[in-house]
């Protein structure tokens, strides 16, 4: 067995997604660091961390749909839809806060 090829990391993912996902992570850290700087009570931070998970489920969703050859949306959307999702997240943490009439 050769070890070159048993060391060697072998995905069935796309190389196109490696970039965008990179933009991606630099991207949420630089504005999960801001949002922590806010004095809210910790709701912004609240906020990104609900879109985190909304938005990798997304971007799993896709890579699972797509694996080898990615849309041009896909990867559009895998670079710049954290933004749209805080957007949502803070849109519906808003709505869901007053409904329930939650300070």
């Amino acid at each position: 067995m050769d070890l070159v090829k048993a060391t060697k990391l072998n995905s069935p993912v796309s190389k196109k997604y490696v970039e965008q996902i990179t933009a991606a992570v630099a991207l949420q850290v630089a504005i999960y660091f801001l949002s922590a700087l806010c004095m809210d009570c910790g709701y912004m931070k609240t906020t990104c961390s609900v879109a985190t998970l909304g938005y990798w489920s997304g971007v799993a969703l896709m890579i699972f749909r797509r694996p080898n050859a990615p849309t041009r949306g896909d990867l559009v959307m895998i670079r710049i839809g954290y933004l749209p999702a805080i957007v949502l997240a803070l849109i519906f943490g808003w709505m869901a806060s007053h409904l329930t009439a939650i300070p």
